[in-house]
């Protein structure tokens, strides 16, 4: 079996779809270095086409933060820029946000955040549920809560 080289998105996305189907299960790596164009064109496709399902399992997404101020701005672009160049953000994190993810994408995070902000390590366990309701599975972690997490 040989290596295909597909750099255009909506091809790896036709491929993948073609290979595996129209239920997609992706599980990302914690922090950076996630495929953010190649995710993004999975959840595009998923949110134009309601007959895919899209199962994205992660144990952490970032964000820019919203700046506020133009004092904000002027700082913290510049870092920005240098630290992720053109790095795109994920597609689906603003409807994640904003509690409007497609009924037919489902984002099931392995690592529980800390809502108490002390200096603690707390065991935190969950149950991931599933759009229609169903349990998904457990997931266990042990973090440590900083002030401000």
């Amino acid at each position: 079996m040989s290596t295909k080289w597909l750099n255009d998105p909506e091809v790896r996305v036709e491929n993948i779809l073609s290979k595996v189907g129209k239920h997609i299960v992706v599980g990302l790596p914690l922090g950076l270095g996630k495929a953010n164009t190649l995710l993004n064109a999975l959840y595009r496709r998923a949110e134009r086409d309601s007959s895919i399902t899209l199962e994205i399992y992660t144990a952490l997404t970032l964000a820019r933060p919203q700046l506020e101020s133009d004092l904000e701005r002027r700082f913290v672009d510049p870092l920005f820029k240098r630290l992720a160049g053109n790095y795109p953000e994920l597609a689906y994190n603003r409807p994640l946000q904003e509690g409007i993810l497609p009924a037919n994408t489902n984002r099931i995070d392995s690592r529980i955040q800390c809502r108490q902000h002390d200096q603690e390590t707390h065991l935190a366990q969950g149950t991931s549920i599933d759009s229609s309701g169903r349990p998904r599975g457990t997931c266990c972690c042990v973090e440590r809560c900083w002030p401000g997490t």
